[in-house]
């Protein structure tokens, strides 16, 4: 089964999932030059911006998961960026 999605899926995406994301726009186009100044620029940067915002959290999870609050000693700066 795996096998026949995975089939389907490779012919109707051109081994491309994101081939819908390629057209668009008033009036309506294929971007043939990647994906540069489209409503996907606002996607990707929202999902950096999550990934930088929850760093220090997973950071600090990491630090007291495995007990590496002594490793941090004498690092001010990095202990003030991680516990804001």
């Amino acid at each position: 089964m795996s096998n026949v999605y995975l089939t389907s899926s490779n012919y109707v995406h051109a081994r491309y999932p994101e081939i819908m994301d390629l057209y668009g726009g008033s009036p309506g186009k294929f971007h043939m030059s990647g994906m540069k100044n489209t409503p996907k620029d606002a996607e990707s940067f929202e999902a950096i911006s999550t990934f930088i915002e929850s760093t220090p959290i997973l950071l600090r999870s990491i630090i007291v998961k495995f007990k590496m609050q002594n490793v941090l000693k004498g690092k001010a700066e990095l202990l003030d960026t991680l516990y804001k």
